[in-house]
């Protein structure tokens, strides 16, 4: 069994005797009569627990727990004060300078062990928590070179898919677009249909390394910013330009409507585009042919603020599935959107483009009658649009 050790501070010998008599057989017991030498024996001794009285030539047992409290080595233990001070501005100064209690003389012995029994057992729950506490640090420590480790794997790894994916891909793309144009010899219609196959194969996997790109510089906190002057109109021009292509051959239906918005705000013209971009192609991709798509911006003066909403007549989703969406290459898992490619990855970007230029997105949607995608940006507007 684990015994404690008790040093007793009083210069009453009688005093000591008594204590030591009714505590020996549970604890190891020091006794000093002199408050000046409890320090050095302290830092010798080094009790887990120290009974002191306040009466002493000298040095009181006020002075002596301050100095105890003044030093990182000794101001854990617990002081239980016994004296024959009975006023309440004692017991106040005992417990102001750090005692944990104040037992008043003449004592009862099943209170002062039960007072003792108590400060032991939080000494103890306390040396407890420290041992956690060191085991837990310890596991964040290698949690976090676990999450450096892997950081750098990242970094590697984007560095692969920058040069050794893209670079090459780069070049297919390239000479299959010079074989297109016929500039190595007429093409026959079946050559021509399989290198437009090869067109849309290798820049379908072009923006997948893109955004994955993205992300992965987004994530590592290495996405370069630069916020300039940005024309709503022609930011919502390009973004429905790149969406056109797709929207045509689905009969698709885009259009965009612009309310008292400003024509020009300070913000990130990439991140915006690539905000825009992915709204309108997840837009366009969940909604079946002869749908409608639609851009609509509207700028709030009172609050400083200009929503983008992107909504559609697509399939929808259902309120179970909404907290998935913005999460990296998470699909809602259905029959229904399994058939359409992608690998999940769009509307985490959006998400995180928009938190990177200050911006919040939401999203409202309903099974079989479409969605809407709300992105909220702050504006600096040099003039209103009147539309």
């Amino acid at each position: 069994m684990e015994r404690f050790k008790l040093l007793i501070v009083d210069d009453m010998p009688e005093n000591l005797e008594v204590l030591y008599l009714s505590l020996r057989e549970d604890y190891d017991l020091i006794g000093i009569t002199e408050g000046r030498k409890v320090l050095s024996n302290v830092r010798q001794q080094k009790p887990d627990l120290i009974l002191l009285d306040i009466m002493m030539p000298e040095m009181d047992g006020f002075e002596v727990c301050a100095e105890l409290k003044r030093e990182e080595s000794t101001r854990d233990i617990p002081i239980i004060f016994l004296t024959a001070k009975t006023d309440p501005a004692s017991e106040t100064r005992a417990l102001s300078v750090g005692g944990v209690d104040f037992i008043n003389k003449p004592f009862h012995m099943d209170v002062v062990r039960a007072r003792i029994r108590l400060h032991l057992e939080l000494v103890k729950h306390r040396h407890r928590l420290e041992e956690l506490v060191c085991a837990r640090t310890a596991e964040l420590d290698v949690a976090r070179s676990a999450a450096e480790s892997a950081s750098r794997a990242k970094s590697a790894f984007l560095a692969i898919m920058s040069h050794e994916l893209r670079t090459p891909l780069h070049s297919i793309l390239g000479y299959s677009d010079m074989l297109q144009r016929g500039m190595m010899g007429e093409l026959n219609e079946k050559q021509a249909k399989a290198l437009a196959g090869v067109q849309e194969g290798g820049q379908g996997l072009l923006a997948i390394i893109n955004h994955m790109i993205d992300l992965s510089r987004i994530e590592a906190d290495r996405m370069p910013q630069d916020r300039r002057p940005i024309r709503i109109a022609d930011a919502c021009r390009g973004a429905l330009d790149l969406a056109e292509g797709v929207a045509h051959r689905k009969k698709i239906a885009l259009s965009c409507d612009v309310r008292q918005a400003p024509e020009v705000i300070l913000s990130d013209p990439t991140c915006l585009e690539k905000i825009l971009v992915h709204l309108l192609g997840n837009a366009v991709k969940f909604t079946p042919e002869g749908g409608q798509v639609s851009l609509t911006v509207v700028g709030d003066a009172r609050k400083r603020e200009i929503r983008f909403t992107v909504a559609d007549t697509g399939i929808g989703i259902a309120t179970g599935d909404l907290d998935k969406l913005f999460l990296p290459f998470s699909q809602v898992d259905s029959s229904l959107t399994r058939q359409y490619e992608g690998i999940g990855i769009g509307l985490a970007l959006v998400s995180r483009f928009t938190s990177l230029i200050g911006g919040t997105v939401s999203v409202q949607s309903e099974p079989g009658a479409g969605s809407a995608f709300t992105v909220t940006l702050p504006w600096e507007g040099l003039a209103f649009s009147q539309g």
